[in-house]
């Protein structure tokens, strides 16, 4: 679903998903750091 270029996860799927599992955020989510995002530019 996230992996997807261009998906879009707002806060009210995520606040969905973790009353479904009874869990927190980041049990779902996980930070990768990239050189650069999808549209070319560097990180901040």
């Amino acid at each position: 679903m996230s992996n997807q270029p261009g998906a879009n996860i707002g806060s009210d799927i995520i606040d969905k998903l973790c009353a479904y599992f009874r869990c927190q955020p980041g049990d779902l989510l996980t930070y990768i750091e990239s050189d650069e995002n999808e549209m070319g530019r560097r990180s901040p």
